[in-house]
């Protein structure tokens, strides 16, 4: 049961840490985001 449990709640625990991360340094986010668009842009004009 256990093993099922921490299997089921292994992603979404990760999301929450990833979570946290990003509010504690609200800067990690921005270059995140100008990074996804950066990709973005590129993968338009490839």
């Amino acid at each position: 049961m256990q093993i099922d449990e921490i299997k089921v709640s292994e992603s979404d625990s990760e999301n929450l840490m990833m979570r946290e991360k990003l509010l504690e340094i609200p800067e990690m986010s921005r270059n995140e985001e100008s990074l996804q668009r950066q990709i973005k842009k590129f993968n338009v004009t490839d």
